[in-house]
């Protein structure tokens, strides 16, 4: 069997098999019943009293995600963000303290300083990992900032409280003591979606995220389909247990796993008859969850829409046309593949919302920088409605059929509230819109 072929894209089966991890696993339900309780009143409050987010006076919000970390000063006027600074940065590759690494992020901007000195300071953060009891757990993401992110709960439990060692450092520093509110990046995103499109609680919807990692969230479920460990036992080879997180599902479409698939791949076509590749320098462009973008910068030069650009100009000149070309196949067989599997990760979460989805046309909001390339998003969406349409798949798994979903990836309505440049505005995303509505929520059910 090919490389190719072993790359196989089985679309109904992979439904199936998350539709049985969920039942097996709980799901639908939080994956981290605490966020619940904390999280649900702000969807309440920005779906019933969505006038008090209209204006508000300035929030400072952080928004780390896998590989790169915005900060936002913003406030709301007649429903859009005005932005008022922004700063947008790589995360470190080398070991960093953790109040050099927000020494860096907030006492480098005039305009975020002057804020944190004020008396009533607010700080909205989204951090793209679980957040348990104040926590940010995950095994591997953001390796290089010390005692951000919890890899132990129990025995990371004392060092890494993040607003605890956020006001700590806003102390050492001198600056007021701040408000500050904590949230996963994938339930965030969902809020700020809810806020800008001003849905209300009678109309259902939920988040589908894919950029360095693949979630999904609605007001009272947080699933996460992406840890699915079904890779593995599909091609131990292709997919191995030790660079897959024992199998994870969303290792065939997120930025984390999309290079080492690529490379995979690579690597065992080399040993076809006849390739090209053996004979090239074709690795050294899949070396690191950076180099993801080269797998989609590939695909796109292979797609008719999707056209040559720099990078993969200079990938192909590089080597010879021949391999080059397998390149464009491997990825042409790894996007289809990926496609599949955010809209199955979607469509399954879609389902599990039962009744909510059947009666009414739910929003699905899509969000990730995987999720909304150019090439990427139209054909999810071609295929999400295809499959939300098709009667004989419903029959096959036997769920009733969902009402066609409203598919939105543009929703954010923000203005520069200064002389920010244009460059710059388009840093502004829904996870950081998302932290700016947690703390309005917040600071609204405080006062009550």
């Amino acid at each position: 069997m090919t490389v190719i072929e072993r790359i196989k894209n089985d679309r109904d089966g992979d439904l199936i098999k998350l539709l049985d991890y969920a039942k097996s696993n709980g799901i639908p339900g939080y994956t981290f019943p605490g966020n619940k309780t904390l999280l649900l009143p702000c969807f309440q409050l920005v779906r019933n009293k969505a006038e008090i987010f209209a204006n508000h006076k300035p929030v400072l919000t952080i928004s780390i995600g896998g590989s790169n970390v915005k900060i936002m000063l913003a406030s709301m006027k007649d429903g859009r963000v005005q932005v008022q600074q922004l700063l947008a940065k790589a995360n470190p590759e080398v070991m960093t303290e953790f109040n050099d690494y927000f020494a860096d992020l907030l006492l480098t901007k005039p305009e975020f300083k002057d804020y944190l000195n004020k008396d009533d300071a607010i700080i909205g953060v989204s951090i793209a990992v679980a957040i348990v009891n104040g926590i940010p757990l995950h095994p591997s993401k953001v390796p290089f900032v010390k005692n951000l992110i919890a890899r132990d709960y129990k025995k990371d439990l004392l060092t890494h409280n993040f607003c605890e060692n956020l006001q700590n450092f806003l102390t050492a520093n001198k600056l007021k003591k701040a408000e500050i509110y904590l949230e996963g990046d994938c339930p965030l995103a969902h809020l700020g979606s809810v806020m800008m499109s001003g849905l209300s609680a009678a109309e259902p919807s939920f988040l589908s995220i894919c950029g360095t990692g693949m979630a999904t969230a609605e007001d009272e479920i947080f699933i996460l389909f992406s840890w699915a460990k079904m890779l593995t036992a599909e091609d131990p080879e292709l997919f191995p247990a030790t660079e897959t997180e024992g199998g994870q599902f969303q290792y065939c479409v997120a930025g984390k796993g999309l290079w080492s698939f690529m490379r995979r791949a690579v690597i065992l076509k080399s040993k076809e008859a006849g390739s090209q590749l053996a004979s090239a320098e074709v690795l050294k462009w899949f070396t690191s969850a950076a180099d993801s973008k080269n797998v989609g910068l590939i695909w796109e030069s292979a797609l008719p829409d999707g056209g040559s650009n720099a990078k993969s100009a200079e990938i192909r000149a590089s080597m010879p046309a021949a391999a080059f070309a397998e390149l464009q196949e491997l990825s042409l067989a790894i996007m289809a593949k990926a496609v599949s599997v955010f809209v199955n990760n979607t469509l399954a979460t879609l389902i599990c919302l039962g009744e909510k989805a059947v009666n009414k046309n739910c929003h699905i909001f899509i969000e990730g920088s995987i999720a909304n390339n150019k090439c990427f998003y139209p054909r999810f969406k071609k295929e999400l409605e295809e499959r939300c349409a098709d009667q004989q798949l419903f029959t096959k798994i036997d769920r009733k059929m969902p009402a066609m979903p409203v598919i939105l990836n543009d929703v954010i309505k923000a203005d520069p509230a200064g002389n920010l440049p244009a460059q710059l505005m388009r840093e502004v995303d829904i996870t950081s819109v998302g932290a700016l509505s947690l703390a309005i929520a917040k600071q609204e059910l405080h006062k009550n």
